[in-house]
């Protein structure tokens, strides 16, 4: 059965903590809320923090969940999403 043909649910937690303690949530959150700050002029760059990016279509095990990144050029689709996925272009990691 083709990817196309299937629905492929891709987990939103791994039921880890994003933050070992609480000074380490505060640099993840000061961090994502100065790169907002420095891009909020920008519609097409998605800040983000601890969010899933699967970069293989189909493939629920590949993933990574950076503490805190930045999407360049990634159009008002991946603002939405609460996961990205690098096969479909929403999300050009730079």
């Amino acid at each position: 059965m083709s990817t196309a043909a299937r629905r492929i649910v891709y987990p939103e937690s791994d039921g880890l903590p994003s933050a070992e303690n609480t000074p380490h949530f505060d640099w993840i959150a000061l961090l994502k809320w100065n790169l907002k700050a420095l891009f909020q002029m920008r519609r097409d760059v998605f800040v983000a923090a601890d969010n899933f990016i699967y970069p293989v279509e189909g493939d629920t095990t590949t993933r990574t969940a950076p503490r805190t990144f930045t999407s360049l050029s990634a159009g008002p689709r991946v603002h939405a999403a609460v996961t990205a996925s690098g096969w479909r272009g929403t999300s050009s990691l730079k």
